[in-house]
């Protein structure tokens, strides 16, 4: 997710949902409820650049090594792309199998258009999500999205790139399940035994400060040793990113916690 025209954290109290690929959201009820009067764009896109996908499931894989199953889940998941961004990394980039131990992978938003979306199969795919899925996995996209349709048409949506809807192959669609679900709530339901990876990718600035504190007492308190939780980028605007170590993170590589 892409956000412009947000100056502070403290300020972003508002809750904007999560939509689809390489698109921009404006929600008019944000000119009522936000100081930033409603000048709110939420983007999301497959491999999004702010992460090394490939170094990042590689170091995954080696940290889970001796565990035969990670709980693998991705919050505020929106369209899905994140979630099948690593199950596509983990297929292309690991030894032959190895992406098993890693799912189902779950994903949930609060959003219930946007995970009835995903639940069908179904996404919006740039030109530029084409070229990253292809660079991945050696120009072979249409192994994982299938035929190619008119885009989506989604409310309070408009694209920033040409888009068009895919199906997922349900090879690929089969290995992530979709969830409507709170991601505090959902968090603090997980059973961890230090096999986890938690995707919270730049969603935090959309925090009050209270869920803010909530998340990260809620993942050091539920992740235990070995567990990872990834941000991205625009979550070191929320400030969440100077002091999850105090609550027994260590950093790994560019926006990667593991618990200590």
């Amino acid at each position: 997710m892409l956000i412009s025209g947000i100056n502070s954290y403290k300020t972003n109290t508002a809750r904007p949902v999560f939509r689809s690929s390489s698109r921009e959201y404006f929600d008019p009820k944000l000119m009522q409820t936000n100081r930033t009067w409603g000048n709110i764009a939420t983007t999301t896109w497959m491999f999004r650049q702010d992460l090394d996908w490939e170094k990042f499931t590689k170091f995954a894989y080696k940290n889970f090594i001796n565990c035969k199953y990670v709980n693998t889940c991705s919050l505020a998941c929106s369209d899905g792309s994140e979630a099948y961004s690593f199950i596509i990394s983990a297929l292309e980039k690991l030894p032959k199998g190895a992406y098993r131990k890693f799912i189902p992978l779950t994903a949930i938003d609060r959003d219930f258009e946007i995970i009835h979306s995903a639940r069908q199969g179904k996404i919006n795919l740039s030109t530029g999500d084409i070229g990253r899925i292809n660079m991945i996995s050696g120009f072979r996209h249409n192994k994982y999205f299938i035929n190619k349709q008119p885009a989506l048409n989604v409310s309070n949506d408009r694209f920033l790139e040409q888009c068009n809807a895919y199906e997922v192959n349900p090879d690929l669609r089969n290995k992530v399940i979709f969830k409507r679900a709170n991601l505090l709530n959902y968090l603090a339901s997980l059973k961890d035994s230090g096999n986890s990876i938690v995707f919270c990718r730049n969603v935090t600035p959309y925090l009050s400060m209270d869920n803010l504190f909530d998340l990260a007492n809620t993942a050091g308190r539920v992740l235990k040793k070995g567990s990872l939780i990834v941000f991205g980028e625009f979550d070191k605007h929320s400030g969440i990113l100077d002091f999850i170590d105090v609550k027994g993170f260590e950093q790994c590589m560019d926006y990667v916690f593991r618990k200590m």
